[in-house]
């Protein structure tokens, strides 16, 4: 991360957990760095969920003289011009120096977080085993909901987001507006909804839906992956919009893809209606509807486990060409794939646990495909 990109993403965090409101443009900047740097979400929420910064600094020990200096130094201070030296030590050495100093200490512990975080990335580590210049730990449980565009919550294992009651089937008060969840790569979530019905999202998705449904319908907006659950309510059809393709279901599991123009999606059990302009077509469990162009086109699903491995934890290769798998693990391990050779149209068989690191899955692949895999930092290359 750029020097002015730690600088601004900091004050704005800062001015967020001092309890300040963010201005219009100041949400609008601090939404653009998060998914600028999405593994930025998890440092937040874990100061979020401490409710404080662990920094290096104890403000009862700190040379305010040598910290401030530094500070400079490193960080080009002039973005806050109003903290200069002299108002510091001003406000230390008197009765107002309780704010100041909490927020630039604050802002210390923030840089070195991010400091250490972007220069070293935690899910890049040494291999000692499989002969690549690193490895890459496999992905984890994260996404972030946005509520009518004014309030996000970042989400983890630790915090899964439900519209229920934990303790009884009671509904809490569900929020009105717009919510958006975000699920960068490496991450995942499991989301449940507000009429029973659970969601599992793969890396790289958005999904978009209103609080607590509409009263006719309950209709969701999908971008990538997601396998849905739904719960049955026969005065209000599900619906998911996915590319231009609307799957309908009243009590049913279906997996749907949508990354590219050419959505598909895999009936796990019950019954759906897919419709594309006017052309609707229903399918029973063990189905499948591809979007071909602009026609939609049912096959049969050559075994479930390609609609439900990804949310069980697993990959799975059936039936799948090697530029597909490596779409897949690009998602899940957040590197960039490069291919030093042309790849063959050859579709293999397999299914491999999702929480390997990637050089144990490369390893794994290299026997499967004859190929090579070379990882270094958060590039896989594939050569022959």
């Amino acid at each position: 991360m750029m020097h002015t990109d730690q600088i601004l993403l900091a004050e704005l965090a800062a001015l967020l957990l001092s309890g300040n409101e963010l201005s219009p443009k100041q949400s609008v900047q601090l939404d653009n760095l998060l998914n600028k740097y999405p593994d930025a979400n998890r440092i937040l929420l874990n100061i979020i969920k401490a409710e404080e910064i662990v920094a290096p600094y104890d403000i009862r020990e700190t040379n305010i003289d040598e910290a401030f200096d530094k500070f400079k130094e490193n960080y080009q201070v002039h973005r806050i011009p109003e903290l200069n030296h002299r108002t510091y030590k001003k406000f230390y050495n008197y009765a107002k120096w309780i704010g100041i100093a909490a927020s630039f200490i604050l802002i210390l512990g923030i840089f070195y977080l991010w400091r250490l975080q972007f220069h070293s990335s935690d899910f890049i580590v040494e291999d000692n085993v499989y002969g690549q210049k690193n490895d890459v730990l496999p992905g984890r449980f994260f996404a972030k909901l946005s509520i009518d565009g004014k309030r996000d919550i970042l989400l983890d294992n630790s915090k899964k987001y439900s519209e229920f009651n934990n303790h009884s089937s009671e509904k809490l008060h569900v929020e009105n507006g717009t919510h958006i969840l975000t699920v960068p790569s490496r991450a995942t979530y499991e989301l449940l909804l507000s009429d029973g019905s659970i969601v599992w999202i793969s890396p790289n998705s958005r999904l978009e839906y209103e609080g607590g449904f509409s009263k006719n319908e309950r209709r969701l907006k999908l971008t990538g992956e997601a396998y849905f659950k739904v719960a049955k309510d026969v005065n209000r059809p599900f619906i998911v919009d996915a590319n231009g393709m609307e799957i309908q279901a009243l009590g049913t599991q279906f997996n749907v893809k949508a990354y590219h123009s050419n959505p598909i999606v895999q009936l796990a059990e019950g019954r759906i209606k897919v419709t594309k302009s006017f052309q609707s077509v229903y399918i029973n469990a063990g189905h499948q509807v591809q979007l071909d162009k602009v026609n939609l086109k049912i096959g049969a699903l050559r075994n479930i486990e390609e609609a439900t491995s990804w949310k069980e934890g697993k990959f799975s290769f059936d039936n799948k060409d090697l530029k597909q798998i490596m779409e897949e693990i690009g998602r899940w391990y957040g590197v960039d794939v490069d291919y030093d050779t042309q790849l063959a149209e050859k579709r293999y068989q397999g299914t491999i646990d999702r929480n390997v690191t990637l050089a144990q899955l490369c390893s794994l692949l290299q026997e499967l495909t004859g190929y090579r895999f070379i990882i270094e930092n958060d590039k896989l290359a594939v050569t022959l």
